[in-house]
């Protein structure tokens, strides 16, 4: 049996556009230790191809970046044109 232990809590800001693809505004979520960012992003219900720039703490990050306690990620929208 593995038992999940969740030792940090992790902030999520998108913005009114994610609504747009059934996703949230923010949330709050909880995650286990050595958690990065692609596990944080699989808690959102919206597709992954539409965040262009993920930003933890307000720096730019990569889907693969460590995640700490109390971390907050904003993602920003991919804008295509021209």
């Amino acid at each position: 049996m593995i038992i999940a232990r969740f030792a940090m809590t992790v902030s999520i800001q998108t913005g009114k556009w994610a609504r747009r693809y059934g996703g949230k505004e923010s949330m709050i979520i909880s995650l286990s230790e050595g958690s990065i960012v692609s596990d944080a992003l699989m808690e959102m219900s919206m597709p992954m191809d539409k965040i262009g720039v993920i930003l933890r703490n307000g720096k730019p990050v990569s889907k693969s970046a460590a995640l700490h306690d109390k971390d907050k990620l904003e993602l920003l929208q991919l804008i295509i044109g021209g």
